[in-house]
């Protein structure tokens, strides 16, 4: 029996070590064991079994077609070949289709029920074993970045630190280059070409050798990194890093206006909203443009009192903050549609649902009976070349692989066709809340989620005048449609029997 050999690592650390060695010569002799003729070896250095993507077992793929004489596949352990179940199974029914089958070096797989069992139950445990792993990894890892640490490769400019001290520490050899690209860029003298250039004539590579690109050049000019800042949306973590900056908040927070083409009013970070003052930077001066910042000031008296206003622009825009919550509250309130409104349009909304998912029905049950027929028309194939004779072998594999490409492309499309399960009345109920008490959920909400809300409300921030107040926003488009209906004049409330 020909047979052929898959060793796999998952790190450089085992390819050194000699892992690859060990599982080749248990593999050697375990076709000796079996009196099997070992023709190829593919080696996978330093590649991880969840991904199908390695280059070796491609080509093993390749090798393992029909015509090779190929009717083994060794492995040292099911989890070189596959870490996950779906990945195995795929990976068993290529090989079978093929009459090709899988043999390990260190586990019992026969060819009967007992062993397909077994198989089967290898594959989950590799599953087991990686997810496993795998969360203990991230674990670990979340708990050394909630203490700012970094725990991946470090970037250009810093070189790993140790366990005792800070992660990063700075790689003098490399940082004055990362000084040199802020520097530049920070000046809006330089254009990020014209600093390429630069770093480029200076000898300055990339790890792989290469000259840098404009890509690298972006990642590492918006990194916060370089600030100082461990910044993890995914994980939820905003917080200081253990690491020695390279930059000033000011040096970087400049370079993102200049990487965005807009010169800044000040280059100082934009401040945050507070409990005490939830619309600082949310909302704008009409005038110049500056985001709102927020202090208190004394009296002669002693008495305290509490002012937005802007930072840098003369004459200032000075507003009391109980003024500026007052017209905001109001605008909210004006955003509060009429009844009937209201109802034409939760009608609107549940018809035309309703009719959407109708239709995604529908297409689900034609491209189910797509793939039926498909399938049908395989089975008429099978039995043409198997008990009719009607074709020969190479039409048969012709058309079989046409079909299940037929096959493959109909079950993608059906899984493309799901029905989402959707509480639509509980989905209009709270969108009528929202809608109709925009105001009291502002004042009742925390801050996060008045920041929340204050952005879906109004996506493009909103602007306060000196003398007019709030300008007309640009508000959520639902909002919008009523705003522009009532502003029309439009009779809904003639609209209320009749069908949406």
């Amino acid at each position: 029996m020909r047979a052929v050999a898959y060793l796999r690592v998952s790190t450089e650390d085992q390819v050194e070590n000699s892992s690859l060695d060990n599982q080749e010569r248990a593999c050697r002799e375990y076709c000796e064991r079996q009196g099997f003729e070992l023709v190829e070896i593919f080696r996978e250095e330093g590649r991880s079994a969840r991904s199908l993507d390695r280059p070796e077992l491609k080509r093993m793929l390749h090798r393992c077609n029909r015509r090779s004489g190929i009717e083994a596949v060794v492995v040292y352990a099911v989890s070189r070949l596959a870490r996950d179940t779906y990945g195995y199974v795929v990976l068993r029914r290529h090989f079978a289709d093929r009459g090709v089958s899988i043999h390990s070096v260190t586990e019992p797989i026969r060819d009967d029920a007992v062993g397909r069992m077994t198989e089967g139950l290898l594959a989950v445990f590799a599953q087991f074993d990686n997810d496993l792993r795998s969360e203990r990894v991230t674990a670990g890892m979340k708990a050394a970045v909630a203490r700012g640490r970094w725990v991946w490769v470090p970037p250009y400019g810093y070189r790993s630190g140790t366990k005792e001290g800070p992660s990063l520490e700075v790689d003098q050899k490399v940082a004055p280059y990362i000084l040199q690209a802020y520097d530049l860029v920070a000046t809006g003298l330089h254009r990020q070409s014209d600093v390429l250039s630069r770093l480029n004539a200076q000898g300055f590579r990339k790890r792989n050798g290469k000259p840098w690109d404009r890509q690298t050049l972006r990642k590492v000019l918006t990194n916060p990194l370089y600030m100082g800042r461990l910044l993890l949306p995914k994980w939820g973590v905003d917080r200081p890093g253990d690491w020695e900056p390279l930059i000033t908040e000011r040096t970087w927070y400049t370079v993102q206006r200049e990487l965005d083409g807009r010169r800044p009013v000040s280059a100082k970070p934009k401040q945050r909203a507070r409990e005490d003052f939830p619309l600082r930077s949310l909302v704008r001066d009409a005038e110049s443009g500056e985001p709102l910042t927020s202090s208190y000031s004394r009296s002669k008296s002693g008495r305290q009192y509490a002012y937005y206003h802007t930072a840098r622009v003369r004459p200032a825009l000075r507003v009391r903050r109980h003024s500026l919550h007052e017209a905001f509250l109001e605008l909210l309130r004006g955003l509060r549609p009429e009844p009937e409104l209201l109802k034409v349009w939760k009608a609107t909304i549940l018809d035309v649902w309703q009719q959407r998912h109708g239709q995604v029905v529908e297409e689900r049950k034609r491209l189910e009976k797509q793939a039926d027929e498909v399938r049908e028309r395989k089975d008429r194939l099978v039995r043409a070349f198997l008990f009719e004779n009607k074709i020969d072998e190479a039409t048969y594999d012709r058309l079989n692989q046409e079909l299940e490409a037929d096959l493959t492309a109909a079950e993608v499309a059906k899984s493309g066709a799901q029905v989402k399960d959707l509480d639509i009345e509980t989905a209009l109920r709270y969108s009528e809340v929202l809608l109709n008490r925009a105001d009291h959920l502002w004042t009742n909400a925390p801050l996060e989620q008045r920041q929340r809300l204050f952005g879906l409300l109004f996506p493009e921030g909103l602007e306060y005048h000196r003398e007019e107040g709030f300008r007309t926003p640009v508000t959520l488009s639902l909002f919008r449609t009523f705003v522009e209906e009532r502003e029309k004049g439009k009779e809904w409330c003639a609209r209320r029997d009749s069908n949406p």
